[in-house]
């Protein structure tokens, strides 16, 4: 993986998937390759290599699946960002002005539908479309940003929010200081892997102004905070 600060861009990318695509092709076709990925004959370093050209490999394989966040989609594979106005999401015609509206019923895209579209906005092909058997429909979305980061996190907001009016005290803040005491007395009688836990417990933290609540931490940090609500919400 190449942090993305050392990359240089676009061209890097291209650059990398087309060597990647290439091997792909030949492991799919089950076949050593009879030359380097850009055409050229191998080189003199490349000996070991031309003794296999064109021989059988011992297995065959193709690309299956595909992981990754949403910024490693939208750079790698050109998807759509949430704020494009053609539509957000690579598997139905949802938007960031229709998905949370009553009236917005979801269509899922073909594979082709999808391209096209992204085409039509000026969005290249990404070379890995072109491997056997890879669709839009392989390309899954990852659990952290999807889950720990996202419907979790959401979800650990509203509940501490009705949580906080159980606690005893006079304000907000008193009644989080008792929640979090009661977070941290769990934490304490954990028995199992050392936990990611929250260092400390204020309301911004999931009942930000002026947005929805959610509870914001690291993906560790909003994984083991469900735990503990399961039992405190009991």
């Amino acid at each position: 993986m190449i942090q993305k600060h050392w990359q240089a861009g676009d061209e890097t990318i291209q650059d990398i998937l087309e060597v990647f695509c290439w091997s792909m092709r030949h492991l799919a076709v089950g076949k050593y390759p009879e030359g380097r990925h850009d055409g050229a004959a191998w080189k003199p370093s490349d000996k070991e290599r031309n003794k296999l050209a064109k021989q059988a490999m011992p297995a065959r394989a193709i690309l299956a699946e595909v992981r990754g966040d949403w910024d490693f989609y939208g750079c790698v594979l050109k998807f759509p960002a949430w704020n494009r106005v053609s539509g957000m999401c690579w598997m139905c015609n949802a938007s960031n002005k229709n998905y949370k509206t009553e009236s917005f019923e979801p269509t899922a895209f073909t594979a082709k539908e999808f391209l096209s579209r992204n085409a039509s906005v000026g969005k290249q092909t990404s070379e890995l479309f072109s491997l056997p058997g890879v669709t839009p429909d392989i390309c899954r979305p990852d659990w952290m940003h999807t889950v720990d980061l996202g419907i979790a996190a959401d979800i650990c907001g509203h509940a501490m929010v009705e949580l906080l009016g159980e606690y005893p005290g006079n304000n907000q803040d008193t009644k989080c200081q008792k929640m979090w005491e009661g977070l941290s007395t769990w934490y304490a009688s954990w028995t199992g892997e050392p936990l990611r836990q929250l260092q400390n417990l204020k309301v911004s933290m999931f009942k930000p102004a002026k947005k929805p609540p959610k509870l914001h931490g690291t993906a560790q940090e909003v994984r083991i905070v469900v735990s503990w609500l399961h039992q405190a919400c009991k």
